[in-house]
Parts: C-alpha cells; structure tokens; sequence
C-alpha cells in the first residue's frame, strides 16, 4: 500500500481523486447511502428473516464513514488494496466484463494452485482505525467457465478479518483466544447439492467456540449463479466483552441480491479493544487441500464499504 486514502463520493466530482494523487474522503450518513429491502431466507443451519431490525441500513450508526471505491481511477489493484499472500500478479483490473465501470478487479486462481492472492481493504492503513461495525456492498461474478469439483471450497469476500493481533484467524491455526486474530469469510461452495449452473455460498469463521484448528464452515442454501453480476452485502459486528470475557453477541449477516443469506448472532471473537476489524473485501483462496480444476476467476465491481464503532463495548 503507498498510504493513500483511495476513495471518493461518486455524487460529489469535487471529491474525486486520480492518478494524479489528488484524493479525497466524504463523511456520510450511512442511512442516507444505503439500503437493501426486507425479505427473508433460510440458510442451511437455521431459519432468518430480514426484519428491519436485520437490515444493514439500520445496522451502523447514523454517521458512519461511508467509503466507495472507483476502480476506474486506478491503474493496480495495490493502489487501493492490501495485495499479498499466493500469486499477487493474480490480481488484476480488466475491461470486460465489468457492470457501470470502464474496468473491473478480476482476482484469478490457476489450475492446479490454491491461490489467488489477498486483496483487502486495510482500515487502518486508510485512516480508519479498526472499527468494531462494517457493511460492505460489492457486485461479484464468477467467471463464464467457472467450475467445481463435488464439495470444493473457495473464499471469496473477507467480511471482517484481523492479523494485527496474531494469525489465529486463517491458516489452521485456531481457534482464536481472543486476543490473536479472528476472521469471518464469505466461500463458494460446491457442497449441499446445489442447482445446476450455481454454486452454494457458505461462510467460513474462526471463532473463539469452534474446538479446531481451521474455522467453523456454515452452507447457506443461496446460490450463486456462474456468470452473472449479482449483490453481495455483508454486516460484521464485533462481539462485547466485560473483564477479559467475550460475550456471545458478535454479529455476522450478508445478503445476495438482497436476500438474506446467512445470519448467526452468537460469534465471539476478541475480549479486549486492542483488536477488531483490521481488513475487509475480496480474497481467492481455492481449498482446504483441494486445488482449482482448471484456471478461473472471480470479478467484483462497484465495492462500497461503511464501518463505525459501537461504544458498548
């Protein structure tokens, strides 16, 4: 990352900023920027309704940041993004095909390979500290081609991830003892027999209650379609926690064209303020131990971000 705040309001022209390195940040009511409607889903491990108290737009606090990120003003992914881990030259920004934009981020895994690469929004490198709220709203695509053998797993969105604090949040190096990293990660999924042309999407945690070395893998009953632009929003909140312990109140939904896809409110995470959420946004991560069937990507356009912390912590 070169430290830049990479962001500008879409709605403002005065606030844009450029290859030229002017850059600019709007502070913006999050209830004024958006909205998704109420509806309700069932996922695989309990039935949700998307009640308005569910919905993100009543989630963050009313001055929130509000964040959006044009891709068109850049030339690199590592000009907004935290770019590591794998194959990073994986990363890259391609013309088609993209939604409004003149260009997307493509984010390809090869055959053979797990990785892809890391792609994240670093909060604190942007100015923003590690808030204990974030809402994410993004369009994604699965490549034309995209396949997966039966019960494959791919990561594809960070919802809320932490390094800072230790790496108990990725890498089979759990569970988090609430002070060491955490992590919550929406996947693609070819598990759950899912319709012809789809793929399941499921969510992948490191919690402080999953007794095992890798995360917690949760399969919705959404489906995401191979080659089309569809919404994915996603809501984190941060667990409470009184005396060094950690209540069982941290928050996880994410919706997919505005449906409700997943939603648990039981997650604990961290016992003290020193860590929260450090990174959001895409990643590709092919497996567990399986590896891509052939080479693919995963597109996303149009990426928008709100965080704000909770005092009731």
């Amino acid at each position: 990352m070169n430290g830049k705040r990479l962001l500008y309001d879409r709605n403002d022209t005065s606030q844009r900023h450029g290859r030229d390195g002017s850059k600019g940040v709007q502070r913006r009511s999050f209830l004024q920027k958006m909205g998704v409607a109420a509806a309700a889903f069932t996922t695989a491990t309990n039935a949700v309704s998307a009640t308005p108290s569910t919905r993100p737009v009543d989630s963050l606090e009313s001055d929130s940041e509000a964040i959006t990120i044009d891709y068109d003003q850049y030339t690199q992914p590592s000009e907004i993004y935290d770019v590591w881990t794998g194959d990073e030259t994986t990363a890259s920004f391609i013309d088609t095909p993209t939604t409004a934009s003149s260009q997307a981020l493509e984010m390809a895994v090869k055959e053979g390979d797990s990785w892809g690469t890391n792609a994240m929004y670093s909060l604190p490198e942007n100015g923003y500290g590690q808030p204990t709220q974030a809402y994410q709203r993004i369009m994604v695509r699965l490549s034309d081609d995209w396949t997966m053998q039966p019960n494959d797993v791919c990561r594809i969105m960070a919802m809320g991830f932490n390094t800072e604090a230790g790496t108990a949040g990725s890498g089979v190096r759990g569970p988090p003892a609430g002070d060491n990293g955490w992590s919550s990660v929406i996947c693609v999924t070819n598990r759950e027999d899912p319709p012809a042309g789809t793929y399941r999407l499921a969510t992948y945690t490191y919690h402080m209650d999953y007794d095992s070395g890798a995360g917690e893998f949760e399969v919705t009953n959404a489906a995401i379609p191979v080659g089309e632009w569809v919404s994915l929003e996603s809501y984190v909140r941060m667990n409470t926690h009184e005396g060094g312990t950690a209540n069982h109140d941290g928050v996880v939904r994410y919706w997919l064209d505005g449906e409700l896809a997943f939603e648990r409110e039981n997650y604990r995470w961290t016992t003290t303020d020193g860590q929260a959420i450090e990174y959001v946004g895409p990643i590709v991560r092919y497996g567990g131990g399986e590896v891509a069937p052939q080479d693919q990507s995963f597109r996303y356009d149009e990426h928008e971000i709100s965080v704000s912390t909770n005092a009731a912590r």
